[in-house]
Order: structure tokens, then sequence, then C-alpha cells
């Protein structure tokens, strides 16, 4: 009986032959069956074709069922491939906010407003026109009094770093050495592959005048006594080394150094930078600041080229009336590679950083397991500012285009194309390469810290500050008796000296004026000084410019302003015109005089009519039988030092003096009524100058030899 096909058609009900059955290899030869009905597939499309062609060839062959999972699983994944294995979702990460470097973009947008202003606005006038006047930051620098006990040890340390983290190193090392009462060896700057500058302490600081500074607060050498190094062979690299942690606190160096130091008596930190914490007691964070403030001093060849491109930079700027900005760029290569940040330099930057980071710190970015992420890092705000950012940040504060900027930094990465933007802002932009010859930085060039000396004395001239000029007139409020300054800029011109009760004992000629009554106020809560006139007819002001304080007067009918007198007026009232136990007068000749008992102590400048070395004791003092020579008319010397008893009389100011052996001076602190109160002198006497007419009695002690 015939099949019918029982599918749907076109109505026709022929029927249909019936197919023959496909045969599986067992039965290829045998008859066909007609077990097998044929099952007609609706149309199939090429791939499914291919693949029962595929399966068809493999099942003629025996043993197949032996990779029947593998065929099955390729075969799925034929059948399911219709689109290509290569082709699937794109996923766009968009970067978290502010992990990308895109300034120039910023600049793109910005730099039509820039080029469109023309404001004439001085930012260098007006910026610190609103400044925080709340809390004052006051300098802790007075220095001590006392004999220092013997010494525990010494320290010697290794600096390293750049100029900035090698100053660091050099105040902590003296505030360690301060709290251990140990004795510093001058610190020996490490020699590193980054900086590759081999200069020594003396090369960059006054070796000499950093020993005396700290003379009565620490004391240090520049060699270990041959005694001590007997016992290492000589060799500094068998002295016992400590590995301080970073940032370790000052107790540390009590409970666990300390203890080494007394036994060995010479120990050695190295490396020594950032190896005390900031957060310190205040008798250590006092020798941090006594060594960075007042100790470091750079040596005269540098400061003397500073000062030479300060003057550069000043009549360069003097169409703004001789201003200028400072900025400190940390642009360099090794500064880049470091930070491990991505800025818009491509593979090249890529490449040049990867290199810089395996010169300069061999293996410690590739150690295993530490992964670095650029995007993470600039979110974190730890990139270096680009030259271009700083410009930006420039233009913000309404420095404009005109404004004269003196440039510090090293070598700046890819400088051809990372400074283009700054000078496109700030076309009067100077470095050091700029205003010095090749003659004058010739001496310096191959040395990094040096130079960076350099720009570190032209940037504290910056007129960038909160006054509205760069010469000031206040009381400072940190000697032993409180006395106006003249400053210009960071530096001191003239000094008033202490007030006695009746005058400033500085300034003799301004005293006295029957028409102008002075009134100086200093307790717990105040120290103030203030004039007013007693004749209504008669007007004065004050007023400070380059160099000068000046007083005017204005006296009806006169229609102007007169110049009433001036300071500085002569050579005496400059500061450390005469320097130590030497004192200036006007009316000898040379100006400089050594006080009786002292003698010359460069005697071949003091020939020359420079007395800037001072003098020196011909006999020292013995603490017993000592007596006191009085120079009359005098300006006393510079307060830094001084202390002051305001409750004894002149007496009884000689006694307390004799009783400290370390006393080399002292003066009546108050001189009405006979004199009440005394100020005391235990350090070198500086600053001293002789009047014909006014100042006040100073007493010297002498051994008993020179009186």
């Amino acid at each position: 009986m015939l099949a019918k096909n029982r599918l749907p058609g076109s109505g026709h009900t022929t029927p249909s032959p019936p197919g023959s059955p496909r045969r599986s290899p067992r039965y290829r030869r045998s008859k066909a069956s007609g077990r097998f009905p044929t099952v007609v597939q609706p149309n199939r499309t090429l791939a499914h074709r291919l693949s029962w062609l595929i399966v068809s060839v493999l099942l003629r062959r025996q043993g197949v069922f032996l990779f029947a999972p593998l065929i099955y699983i390729s075969c799925m994944l034929i059948y399911m491939g219709t689109v290509s294995f290569d082709v699937g979702p794109i996923i766009r990460h968009r970067s978290p906010p502010g992990s990308v470097y895109k300034s120039p973009q910023l600049y793109a947008k910005l730099r039509p407003e820039m080029d469109a202003d023309n404001s004439t606005a001085d930012a260098i006038s007006t910026i610190w026109k609103h400044s925080y006047k709340r809390v004052e930051w006051k300098p802790y620098v007075n220095k001590s009094t006392g004999a220092l006990p013997d010494s525990n040890g010494y320290i010697y340390v290794e600096a390293n770093g750049g100029l900035n983290q090698q100053r660091t190193s050099i105040c902590n090392a003296v505030a360690v050495a301060g709290y251990l009462n140990a004795t510093l060896v001058i610190p020996n700057f490490h020699y590193h592959s980054i900086w590759r500058d081999p200069s020594k302490f003396g090369d960059i600081y006054d070796e000499e005048f950093f020993v005396s500074t700290l003379a009565n607060d620490v004391r240090v050498v520049d060699t270990i006594p041959e005694y001590l190094m007997e016992r290492f062979d000589y060799n500094m690299t068998n002295v016992y080394n400590f590995r301080v942690k970073a940032w370790s606190p000052i107790q540390y160096y009590r409970d666990s150094i300390l203890p080494k130091l007394l036994e060995e008596k010479v120990i050695r930190i190295s490396p020594f930078a950032n190896r005390l914490s900031f957060d310190a007691p205040k008798p250590v964070q006092r020798l941090r600041c006594l060594a960075n403030y007042e100790a470091l001093r750079f040596a005269e060849p540098i400061l003397t080229l500073g000062e030479t491109l300060v003057k550069r930079m000043k009549e360069q700027s003097a169409n703004h009336g001789a201003k200028y900005v400072s900025v400190h760029l940390r642009f360099e290569e090794d500064m880049v590679a470091f930070s491990c940040c991505v800025f818009d330099g491509g593979k090249q930057e890529k490449q040049d950083m990867i290199a810089a980071r395996e010169r300069g710190w061999k293996g410690k970015f590739t150690k295993p397991g530490r992964v670095i992420r650029p995007g993470a890092i600039r979110q974190n705000g730890k990139c270096p500012l680009t030259p271009l950012e700083v410009g930006l940040m420039l233009r913000g504060m309404g420095f404009n285009k005109s404004t004269y900027i003196y440039l510090a930094s090293g070598q700046i990465y890819n400088a051809n194309r990372t400074m283009a933007p700054l000078l496109e802002m700030f076309p009067n932009l100077q470095t050091k390469e700029m205003l010095a010859s090749e003659e004058e930085l010739a001496p310096y060039k191959n040395f990094s810290s040096r130079m960076a000396a350099i720009d570190y004395t032209v940037c504290l001239h910056s007129e960038l500050e909160p006054s509205s000029g760069n010469t000031t007139y206040k009381i400072d409020t940190q000697r032993g008796l409180p006395e106006f300054i003249l400053n210009q800029g960071r530096y001191e011109m003239q000094r008033s000296g202490p007030w006695n009760g009746m005058e400033f004992s500085g300034i003799p000629e301004v005293q006295g004026l029957n028409y102008m009554v002075y009134n100086y106020t200093e307790n717990s809560e105040e120290i103030s000084y203030t004039f007013h006139m007693t004749n209504q007819s008669i007007y004065s002001r004050l007023t400070v410019s380059d160099y000068t304080l000046n007083r005017f007067t204005w006296i009806p009918p006169s229609w102007g302003w007169s110049l009433f007198w001036t300071l500085p007026t002569d050579v005496c009232d400059p500061l450390y015109y005469c320097g130590s136990y030497s004192y200036c007068d006007l009316i000898t000749s040379p100006n400089c005089n050594c006080i009786r008992g002292f003698v010359p102590k460069n005697p071949q400048q003091w020939g020359l009519r420079d007395g800037t070395q001072g003098c020196v004791r011909t006999t020292q003092m013995s603490c017993s039988g000592d007596g006191f020579l009085q120079l009359n008319n005098m300006n006393l010397p510079d307060t830094k030092t001084a202390t002051v008893d305001r409750t004894i009389d002149v007496k009884k100011c000689e006694e307390k003096c004799l009783s400290d052996c370390n006393c080399t001076s002292f003066a009546t602190a108050d001189v009405r009524n006979g004199g009440l109160g005394c100020v005391f002198w235990t350090g070198e006497l500086v600053e001293m100058r002789k009047y014909a007419v006014g100042g006040q009695d100073l007493y010297v002690r002498l051994n008993a030899a020179d009186q």
C-alpha cells in the first residue's frame, strides 16, 4: 500500500514514492529493509548542509565515536555561528573624572579669551590685598645662652636628594644631635645618579657661619677625632650604621640610637632623607628652625651671583616697579618619571619615563606585584604641574601677559614642546641661563645643587609678598628687646636699637623734638609705639621706600611736605658694616674700631679698611677676676641673643653678669631714674655704633689683664 503525503499542499493528492533510507556503516552492504522512512526537512541553509556533510564523512570511519563529544561541540558552534566569532559587543570604558590629563584642551578653549585680555591690573600689588591676618606665624629661633654639657658622641649623616632634601636633612640632623646632646659632624652629601653633584657642604653653604651660629646649641665639627677613627681603621663604612625608617619619631632616636651612641661614641645614619617626623616637641622644632633660618647661609660666591641676577631681574622689570614673580617649576625628567603620571607625550613619553625610572631607581618600579595606576595618582593630586598648568594658574590669579617671571628649575622635560604654552602666556619669562653669561655660570654648570642654590637666592627676592612694597619698617618682637627693623625684602638694613625708657638708642637724632611726643608700650598683651604732635599746626608722617625710612613734615603756610630726616644717613647706619666686637664711629678713621682688649680678626683686611670680619679677644675671659669696660653713647648690640631682667638695679647687673661665665656684657634696660633692669649678652657682640651725643652706656666684660 502506497504512503500518502499528509502535509497540506496545493489540493492535489498525488501519492509520493518512498525515499531510499540512509544506511548506517554497519549495514552498508546489506539490502534495503524499508524500515526507515524518509523525513523530508524544510529548506536547509548552507551551514546546515555543510555540517551534515562533515558528519556524514566522519560517520563512515570506524572509531569516530571516540571524538563524538568534540565533533558535537564543533558542530554546535558552527551551527550557532552564523555571526562571525570575532565580532562582539563593544564596551567603551569612560575614565573617572580627574584621571586624565586634559589641560591642553582647556587651554585651547581659554586661549582666545586670554589673547583678547588687555587689562592692566597689577596683580603683584593686589594679590595680597585681603591677606589672612587672624593667625601669624612667628619664627622660633631663639638661641641658647648656657654652656653645653659634655657630648655623648659623634653623629655622622649622609644627606641625599637635591638641594631641598639636603637642606631638610641638615635641619633634622641638627635637631637630632641637639636632642641627643651629640656632636654633629658636618653632613656629607650623597652622590646620586639623578643629580650627579659631587659638591661638599662648604661648596654650597658657609661652613664657618653654620658652626658659629649653632655654637651655643649644638656642637658641630668637620672631622671625627683621630683616636676614634683609629678604632674603625679610618674607614667610615666600618662605623655602625642605623637604617632609620622614614618619618621616625624623636623618641626612636632616644630609645634606640642613644644607647648605641653611648656605647660606640660614633654612629652613622645613612640615608638620612625624611628620617625625622614633622610632629616633634617644641625644643626639637626650635633646633630645626634655628638651622634653617639662621645657620644655613649660602657660600659667598653663590650669594654674589644670586644678588647680581636679582639686580638684573629688577632692571628688566622696571616698568612694573622693579617687581617680579618667582616660580619654582618641578617638571624635570626625573620628577615626571618618579611621579608615574601620564601626560600628553604619547609612546615617546612612555618610553622616556620607563628608561628614566630604570636609570634613577633600578628595579624600584618593576618589583613583582607593584602596580602603577597613573589615573589614580592624578586623581589624588600627586602629579607635578606642567608648565602649561602653571601658566593657567597664574593667569587665573590675575597676572597678565606683561608680568615678569623668574623661572627656577632644572632641565625641563621635553622643554621645546612643554614650555611653549607658558611662554605664550608670559613672554617676559627669565631664567638664570638667560640672565647670566656663560662665563658667570661656568663654575656651577655641572653642579645641580649649586645651580639650585642660585635659583633659591633669586626667589627669595621675589616681590610677591603681603606688603605693597619690598621695604618694611616694623617692630621685631622676637629679639631679647623689641626694636624697629628696616627690611629690604628679607634682608635687615637698619635697626633702631631697643627702647631705653626715653628713646630708641639707635636713632637719637629724631628724639627730643619739643613739638612731638613719643609713647612706647610693652607688656604681656601688647608692644606698640605711637607719636603725636603737640603743635597742631605741624604735621608729620613716616614713609618707607627702597632701602630708606623717611620722616616728612608740613608746616603751614608752606604748600608741601619737607624731608625732615632719613635713615640710613651715613656709613655706620647699615647693619654689619663693622663685625663682631667692633663698633662704628664717624669721627674716627677708619670708622670701624675694635673694643679695647680686642684685636682685628683679619689684620690684612682691617688694614684695607674692611672691618666686616670684626675683632677677637687678646685674652679670653677667666670667669674669675674679670672686670668691665664702660663704653658711652652707644647703640646697644643686636639683642637677638640677649636676655632681660627688669627687676634689678645696675649694681646687681654687674654681679649677675660676673656670676655667669658666658656673660659677655650688660646694659641698663631703662635709663630713667638712675637706671632699672638689665640686658645681658652671652654671645658675640655685633652691630654696635658710637654716637657723639645720645645712645647709652654699655659694659663689656674683659679679662683682668686687658683692663
